[in-house]
């Protein structure tokens, strides 16, 4: 999120809540579940708070990978497939809209009455408004920040890791290009056991 990247990530074919195990559990990931080709919610479709959108899963033509031999499919991955393509095609027919945006016009012109949010589609099945419809005119503001139940990282924890305040003595898992700009100068005593660049005091907070 703090470099503008969408990510899309399949909700799984659990037929079952699966939020928890997978990535769509985290703030700002785009969660995909699947529909039939009648609009219905797919029976092998996984679901949960952290799903936002749906799209078509199957049967789609593929190939066997164990035979090589023609066959067909079904799943969430090939909806997450779809979502992706059609959030590419959105940003590259508008340049000048942020990441922000065109998430926003993602759950605007989904296909639930009056766009609104529920636990098996998210905000409603993708739809080609999303290509059509200038985001510019949204915030420029990430409206999947704070999942439905809650989600992290938090609004103020993202802003705070975008910002160079996250502590890398109270966090793990921080990466190498993470540069630590707070006022903590006791961090320094850490800084032979950290791979974290330290900038004392460079945030843009202060």
């Amino acid at each position: 999120m703090s470099e503008g990247v969408i990510i899309v990530a399949s909700a799984g074919n659990t037929a079952s809540d699966n939020s928890i195990e997978q990535l769509i559990r985290w703030s700002g990931v785009v969660g995909v579940s699947a529909i039939n080709s009648d609009g219905t919610f797919a029976s092998y479709s996984s679901w949960g708070n952290g799903v936002v959108t749906a799209a078509f899963g199957g049967p789609v033509n593929t190939i066997d990978p164990n035979t090589g031999a023609p066959t067909t499919a079904s799943g969430t991955s090939n909806s997450t497939a779809l979502v992706s393509g059609m959030l590419a095609l959105a940003r590259q027919k508008w340049p000048n809209a942020t990441t922000n945006q065109i998430l926003q016009s993602l759950v605007r012109s989904g296909l639930n009455p009056n766009h609104e949010w529920n636990q098996y589609t998210g905000y409603g099945a993708i739809d080609g408004g999303l290509v059509i419809d200038d985001p510019s005119q949204y915030p420029d503001e990430n409206p999947i920040i704070q999942k439905p139940g809650g989600s992290e990282p938090t609004a103020d924890e993202v802003a705070d890791y975008a910002d160079g305040l996250i502590s890398p003595t109270e966090t793990t898992g921080l990466p190498d290009s993470y540069v630590y700009r707070g006022a903590d100068d006791q961090v320094v005593m850490y800084q032979s056991d950290l791979n974290t660049q330290l900038h004392l005091g460079t945030s843009p907070r202060y």
